[in-house]
């Protein structure tokens, strides 16, 4: 429906660009992105719009990926996924703080959100060096915490927790 890949393509590319960072000692991140108060979108403007803004967000991020040499995908619901292999810590914040915002600046109007007049989105974001004897699990992990301090901390955000330095 979005026009980018599904999660079952994400984790193929995940578990693949995983091992070959692994295998090249590289900084491997992961973007977790959440649309702000979705629920409340659907539930202010219908299912029709949501699903259009659904689409537009995903275009943005797909856009906003590819500038940073990542690709993104819709992980579910209201909830997408980027993957940037041989990104450093910095590089990570920057490409997060772009996701959001662009996608902000797409002025999709959303007036039941607490975090602004237009469609939002909070980003978590993680990065390390893949160690052997350790999955993709555990980086997706991070940036699913990384994602819910973005939220705790008032939306419309970027977190990033950082393993590597730089």
């Amino acid at each position: 429906m979005t026009g980018i890949a599904n999660r079952r393509s994400f984790d193929e590319r995940l578990a693949s660009e995983w091992e070959r960072t692994k295998r090249q000692k590289a900084p491997f991140a992961v973007m977790m992105v959440d649309i702000d108060a979705f629920k409340r979108f659907n539930d202010t403007y219908g299912h029709q719009c949501g699903d259009d803004c659904l689409r537009k967000v995903a275009l943005s991020l797909e856009q906003t990926a590819k500038q940073y040499g990542g690709t993104a995908a819709r992980y579910g619901g209201e909830e997408f996924a980027v993957i940037l292999p041989h990104t450093s810590p910095s590089e990570a914040a920057a490409a997060a703080e772009a996701v959001r915002a662009n996608v902000e600046r797409l002025a999709i109007p959303h007036d039941s959100s607490p975090a602004a007049c237009v469609v939002t989105v909070s980003v978590g974001a993680a990065v390390a060096v893949p160690q052997p004897n350790e999955g993709a699990e555990s980086l997706l992990s991070l940036a699913n915490q990384a994602l819910y301090r973005a939220k705790q901390n008032g939306r419309n955000r970027t977190e990033v927790a950082c393993f590597v330095r730089e």
